[in-house]
């Protein structure tokens, strides 16, 4: 008897509720107060980022809240009942869109949810959604990059001075907020924005940051070791024949992970291309320089001794001799002419004198080598470290 009374009771006061209610027309007795809804958002999800196309998927659901004074009861009238759930087609709510969404605009509230509404007018409407909006992506510091990500939330068809937002929280909720193997959520704001003549806005933001130690094994380390190894290939022996073909491919290598990056990221060079994809692109360039200076030192060493040398290119090949004139090469003659009973201090110098004026085109190429090895040595730590200083600014 009791739950039969119980039930007469809602559904007598829901029938009262229900006379004479119009759901088309704005909650409210005064006109020239607009009506305040309260907005929260829970944050149940991060379903992915797209870098490339600048999408970010979450999931969670709203908690919007406002006083609809056509629905207000003295519980005292119906054995003390404090609140009832009413579907949620047959109150008014307010229209509310996803101003950014990348998908068609739809309003928030699917079909067969309930509202639950307190005796004093206080309705509460959770949806529950599965959002996809755009999001400005920067990728200057990728892999190692912080994304903002803004969702607009709107309402359609009122204006500030009819509808106002409030947020009841300057944050998000991420109590129940799942663990995501990509991407760490940094932190959360909510801003309200009533501007008279517009419609009622609250921007909402989320801050992630990348979990960069996979791009790091199967991008940067491979990259970075594809750029030490080009400088190997000078110390494979010309007679080899495989100089050019070790270069060859690391260039192709090159190539492929320069793809690999491109799918990766958007194409954008707003408001800076990424450093990963300038440090890809100075290597790419790096690497066709090792092959054409292993190209150009090749043709060299194996020309005729026939052919005559030039005399600027002689006189490099002496002062490198001048410089290296500790080599093993002048030690080891200068060496056995001490051991000499019958040398002298100027048969010393003679040998060494004769030492550096005999030039050939095998010692022209190996002074190229030299001087192209010191070089990429130093473009190389150049790189590596613009690349850390500048990802260290982040």
């Amino acid at each position: 008897m009791i739950n039969a009374s119980y039930f007469t009771e809602i559904d007598r006061l829901h029938k009262d509720l229900m006379n004479g209610y119009n759901k088309d027309i704005l909650p409210q007795w005064n006109k020239s107060q607009p009506v305040d809804v309260s907005i929260a958002l829970n944050l149940l999800n991060l379903n992915g980022i797209d870098s490339v196309k600048g999408v970010i998927a979450v999931a969670g659901y709203f908690i919007f809240q406002w006083i609809d004074v056509n629905m207000q009861w003295t519980p005292s009238h119906y054995t003390s009942i404090e609140t009832i759930v009413i579907p949620l087609e047959k109150v008014w709510k307010p229209p509310v869109i996803n101003a950014n969404s990348v998908m068609e605009f739809k309003f928030f509230g699917a079909a067969g949810t309930y509202v639950r509404v307190n005796h004093t007018g206080l309705v509460t409407w959770t949806p529950g959604l599965n959002l996809e909006y755009t999001c400005s992506m920067d990728t200057t510091y990728y892999p190692f990059d912080t994304q903002m990500c803004e969702m607009e939330v709107m309402i359609w068809g009122y204006s500030s001075e009819e509808l106002t937002f409030t947020t009841s929280r300057t944050d998000v909720d991420i109590s129940f907020f799942q663990f995501n193997n990509e991407w760490e959520l940094m932190y959360t704001s909510a801003v309200a924005t009533n501007t008279s003549n517009f419609s009622p806005l609250v921007q909402i933001e989320t801050h992630f940051e990348r979990r960069s130690l996979y791009y790091v094994m199967n991008l940067i380390f491979p990259v970075m070791f594809l750029a030490l190894l080009n400088l190997f290939v000078f110390l494979l022996p010309q007679d080899s024949g495989e100089r050019v073909g070790f270069s060859v491919t690391l260039l192709l290598a090159n190539v492929m992970f320069l793809t690999i990056a491109q799918n990766m990221l958007p194409a954008t060079a707003i408001p800076r291309m990424s450093a990963i994809c300038i440090a890809l692109l100075l290597n790419l360039c790096y690497s066709g320089l090792i092959v054409i200076t292993v190209i150009i030192s090749g043709n060299i060493y194996h020309k005729s001794d026939e052919e005559v040398i030039s005399n600027w290119i002689v006189k490099f090949v002496q002062i490198d001799k001048l410089f290296r004139s500790n080599h093993k090469q002048v030690s080891s003659e200068l060496i056995n002419a001490h051991v000499e009973k019958d040398l002298d201090g100027e048969k010393c110098e003679k040998k060494k004198e004769n030492y550096l004026h005999k030039v050939n085109w095998q010692q022209v190429a190996r002074m190229i080598d030299r001087i192209a090895l010191v070089s990429y040595i130093t473009l190389f730590i150049f790189v590596c470290s613009g690349v850390v200083i500048d990802i260290s600014r982040r």
